[in-house]
């Protein structure tokens, strides 16, 4: 008779991080993923940015960026409303945030999800561009997916 043992290796100390960003929709601070990962502030941040290829607070805005793509997808809350939930104070710090990562405002990247059909054709090429930035991003996010879809649902709306 032979036994077959299952042995889950624990998260590594980075898919923990990443896990408690995408839980905290991007407000987790580089102090307290210090602290959950038992390192210091400074070794924090030089390990985090050997392991990702970027800042801490590069990936925490993309997160951030990422969940509020989600949310102008699946729900109808206004663009104030979703700044104020991923943790932006002003709606025009999101908007800037938003434009500068992907090349189109939040508005543009709602408008275009609405008639995503006929895109290439009614929406300028930026516009176009930064719309499919956006989804490659979410397509290569496949694992956390499911994690920022359950923020949406958690989310309500109007």
């Amino acid at each position: 008779m032979q036994i077959i043992l299952e042995v889950s290796t624990p998260p590594s100390r980075m898919e923990k991080i990443y896990r408690a960003l995408l839980t905290t929709r991007g407000q987790l601070t580089q102090p307290e993923a210090a602290r959950l990962v038992y390192l210091s502030p400074s070794a924090f941040s030089h390990l985090f940015t050997k392991h990702s290829g970027k800042s801490f607070r590069a990936v925490r805005v993309e997160i951030k960026l990422q969940i509020a793509a989600t949310l102008l997808q699946q729900t109808d809350l206004s663009i104030p409303e979703i700044a104020h939930h991923i943790g932006y104070s002003e709606r025009y710090k999101l908007e800037r945030s938003f434009k500068q990562h992907y090349g189109i405002t939040p508005t543009e990247f709602r408008r275009a999800q609405l008639r995503l059909g006929s895109v290439s054709k009614k929406v300028p090429t930026q516009a176009t561009q930064g719309l499919r930035k956006v989804l490659r991003e979410h397509q290569l996010l496949k694992a956390s997916r499911t994690t920022l879809q359950g923020i949406a649902a958690r989310v309500p709306t109007r």
